[in-house]
């Protein structure tokens, strides 16, 4: 855009600078190649500090993930002797470790809904930021199936 600036003001390009079709030119190319957010800052959630925090969650999320797996399993296996040799697969997903009622359990639950609240902030910043341009993307049908399923988890 500068760089353009600088031809139109250096007379290079002569009155083109004024015509209708490069002021057309100009208003696409704000609007649709230039970052979304503007001169005044636009909104938050399309910032690089906004990608940032939202991935260090998503990283957490996994780590959570994975510690919640491996609780479970461990659960599991300590139930199925004490149930007379119950396979490992017959409990609902979380069931060992929902009946062993632990501190593990109940603070992977808040930490999972600390981060399901902090994503569904997301969605709905994005959404009212970006509006229709959001809603009809497949990240948004992404987003929403996944803020779905961790719900219907903490559910």
């Amino acid at each position: 855009s500068q760089s353009a600036r600088k031809i139109r003001s250096s007379g290079a390009l002569g009155n083109s600078s004024k015509s209708p079709k490069w002021i057309k030119l100009d208003d696409i190319h704000e609007r649709y190649v230039k970052s979304p957010v503007g001169k005044d800052g636009g909104p938050w959630i399309l910032t690089r500090q906004a990608n940032l925090v939202f991935a260090v969650a998503i990283f957490l999320q996994a780590v959570v993930l994975g510690v919640d797996t491996e609780l479970e399993l461990e659960a599991q296996r300590q139930a199925a002797p004490a149930s007379g040799g119950t396979s490992l697969g017959s409990y609902r997903a979380g069931g060992a470790l929902r009946e062993a009622a632990g501190p593990a359990f109940y603070s992977i639950m808040v930490v999972d809904c600390v981060l399901t609240a902090v994503f569904c902030t997301e969605f709905l910043l994005r959404a009212v930021a970006l509006g229709r341009r959001y809603l009809c993307t497949f990240q948004c049908v992404f987003d929403i199936i996944l803020n779905a399923v961790s719900i219907a988890y903490i559910i």
